[in-house]
């Protein structure tokens, strides 16, 4: 097996020893970056941070970030209502809940996009349309994870931010008839492809990045229904959830003396959001996210100990939420026994 055939089988291969090559790479690195991090960084300089974070600004993060949560399943629930999946507001709030519990011992983003996708299945029997509606989620939240990072980071950071309420609304509406669009081109899109590459896409490199392809333009076509008002407010809600949680990650900032503008937090918490789902990421982005808040503060002059805190800072209060979700998890696994009981009495 040459160079490109390994590397291929490492990367693409579905194989038991493949995902275990894959796990114990992962493992590797993050070693790696934690022993590079706390070479340069000592950990006592982090712990004193951590301990003295004020409480009073911790508890206001964790406060704030509650109702990111609920706008996060709010904006799911826009999304698989357009598909007939009826699961309500709180259910899919508490399905989020429990997801973000498991997702502390696997991989964050295929894990959470599996469990999200079976939870979503099974009230209706309706896999196909639960599928699409997770998948169209990722793509929607990456989209925008990356336009607020951009659109944040291009504001001069020498001057005071003001919300000008037309731009905001102009951005709104023009990222909707981007979506609007690429919902009703999506088909068309792809049966261009296929007739323009019909011999090219049968080759075995040219084939995955098809079917890679494929997946996309066909989950984004599933929601070609979707009205530009419905999309409106699927993006206001989306991006509302985004500048709220980000407002969190500021209250958690200040409570360890970093300073930096509201604006900035926001554009560094959609990198990092971005950087933690990069496949060299492990439960919930752990690493990374301690490794990138590090590099991009160390540029506003943030001492690496401050940066390091206020990720761990973050880690447990995700931590912390993913503890209820594992709660109410047990609190229905409870509930339900006793219901299959019956039945088999009954039988």
């Amino acid at each position: 097996m040459n160079i490109m055939a390994k590397l291929r089988w490492f990367i693409l291969d579905k194989s038991i020893s493949a995902r275990r090559a894959r796990q114990r790479v992962k493992i590797g690195f993050l070693v790696i970056l934690f022993a590079a991090l706390f070479w340069v960084i000592p950990i006592h300089r982090v712990v004193q941070a951590m301990i003295g974070a004020s409480l009073p600004l911790l508890l206001l993060g964790i406060i704030i970030q509650i109702p990111s949560t609920y706008l996060n399943a709010l904006e799911l629930k826009l999304i698989i209502k357009n598909q007939g999946l009826t699961l309500s507001v709180l259910q899919v709030w508490v399905i989020n809940l429990v997801i973000k519990f498991y997702t502390l011992f696997m991989q964050g983003t295929l894990a959470a996009t599996g469990i999200r996708w079976y939870k979503f299945s099974q009230k209706d029997n309706k896999p196909a349309e639960a599928l699409a509606s997770v998948a169209f989620y990722r793509l929607l939240e990456t989209f925008l994870s990356i336009a607020m990072g951009l659109a944040f980071w291009a504001l001069n950071s020498n001057k005071p931010f003001q919300l000008n309420a037309l731009l905001l609304i102009s951005v709104l509406i023009a990222i909707t008839v981007f979506w609007v669009a690429i919902t009703r081109l999506s088909k068309p899109v792809l049966t261009w492809i296929k007739r323009q590459f019909a011999s090219t896409i049968e080759k075995p490199g040219w084939k995955t990045l098809y079917a890679f392809t494929e997946k996309i333009l066909l989950a984004i076509a599933a929601f070609s229904s979707f009205s530009g008002w419905q999309l409106f407010l699927v993006i206001v809600v989306a991006i509302s959830q985004q500048l709220v949680s980000a407002v969190s990650n500021y209250y958690f900032a200040l409570s360890i003396g970093i300073t930096l503008p509201l604006k900035d937090i926001i554009w560094i918490s959609s990198v990092v959001v971005l950087l933690t789902q990069l496949p060299i990421a492990v439960a919930g982005g752990f690493g990374v996210r301690e490794a990138s808040l590090v590099a991009l503060m160390a540029t506003f002059g943030i001492r690496g100990e401050q940066a390091l805190a206020y990720s761990f800072l973050l880690f447990l209060r995700g931590v912390l939420i993913s503890l209820s979700g594992g709660l109410l998890d047990l609190i229905q696994t409870l509930m339900d026994k006793p219901s299959v009981k019956v039945e088999e009495n009954v039988e």
